[in-house]
This record gives C-alpha cells, sequence and structure tokens, in this order.
C-alpha cells in the first residue's frame, strides 16, 4: 500500500505549493526570527555555517563583485515582518536600464517596499518630515497613504501603506539596514 509515497516526491515538496521554491528559505527564516523578537537573528548568524577559519578560502568573494557588472542589486528581504502579515508576491522590473524591485505584504497590514536605484528625477514636492531610523534619517511623507523613503548603499527604499504604523515601518525598515549591511 504504499506505492505512491515515492511519487511527486523528488520534484515538488509537499509543504506549500503557492510559494516558488527559491522564496522557501527567506520566508522559513523570517517567520521563526519574527516569534522571539529579542535579536536571536543576530546570534544566529554568528554561530552561522560559515566559520571564518576554517571555510573562508576566499569562495564567497566572487558574490561581492557581482553588483558593479550591471544595473541590478541583490534583493533586500525584510527579516521583520509585523504579526499576521506575509509576502504577497515580488516582481522585479527592469525598463529602460532601471532595475528596481518591488515587494508586496498583505495581512493585518498591507504595504509595498520599493527598492531601486535612484533616477534624476525631481523630488516630489509633498510635505515630509524627517524620520531618525537610527541608522540613518528617513523622509516620511503622504496622508492617508503613508511613504517612508530611505537611502542606503546607493539605493532608494520606499514603504508604503495605508494603514502601516509608522513604528512597524521604522522596524521593517531596521531589519532591511541589517540584510543589506551583511
Amino acid at each position: 500500500g504504499n506505492g505512491n509515497i515515492g511519487a511527486g516526491s523528488e520534484g515538488t515538496p509537499a509543504t506549500d505549493p503557492q510559494s516558488s521554491t527559491e522564496q522557501q528559505p527567506a520566508s522559513d527564516s523570517s517567520g521563526e526570527v519574527s516569534d522571539g523578537q529579542t535579536g536571536i537573528s543576530g546570534s544566529n548568524e554568528q554561530e552561522g555555517a560559515q566559520d571564518p577559519a576554517s571555510t573562508d578560502q576566499g569562495a564567497e568573494e566572487p558574490t561581492m563583485t557581482a553588483p558593479e557588472e550591471g544595473e541590478g542589486f541583490g534583493v533586500v528581504e525584510p527579516t521583520y515582518v509585523p504579526e499576521g502579515v506575509k509576502l504577497k508576491d515580488d516582481q522585479i522590473v527592469e525598463e529602460s536600464g532601471n532595475y528596481s524591485v518591488l515587494l508586496r505584504y498583505e495581512g493585518t497590514y498591507n504595504y509595498t517596499i520599493f527598492e531601486a536605484r535612484p533616477q534624476d528625477r525631481a523630488v516630489s514636492l509633498a510635505p515630509s518630515r524627517v524620520v531618525d531610523l537610527g541608522f540613518t534619517w528617513g523622509m516620511m511623507s503622504g496622508d492617508a497613504l503613508q511613504t517612508l523613503t530611505w537611502m542606503y548603499d546607493g539605493i532608494e527604499y520606499r514603504i508604503t501603506s495605508a494603514d502601516l504604523p509608522e513604528n512597524e515601518m521604522k522596524q521593517i525598515a531596521l531589519s532591511m539596514q541589517e540584510q543589506s549591511g551583511k
């Protein structure tokens, strides 16, 4: 009676057919961290499998130089996601040499994260105020639909939401900075 156990176990994991395979590691790790938001992620990274003494043979080096080749850059997903929120979809937009990333989250709060290399465009004159994010200064603009914008490492990040509280926006921004600063 166990004829069908091996069937289909190869290609398709039975866990979650909706998430594509490459997203699973990201969503798994962020799920674990958000349970006890007490800086667990920090200590995990130190004890991670990469022991500098034994494995640092320069194997990691090529990945560091990749972004210089083209307009692309590594997608930064926040490690912090508010309770009851999940990543709905992500899309990478490449048009006329502009490379940008759009991450859409939904659930308790609905918000969009936009990452792009800043283009030479007119800065919108929407009234905005300066927000201290701890690692840099951000700009908060908008009224019903609020946008938090900040620059880090040559990339412009924007979080836009109609219902995400400002302190949640700051936590998401901080977790993204930790990702990109690795």
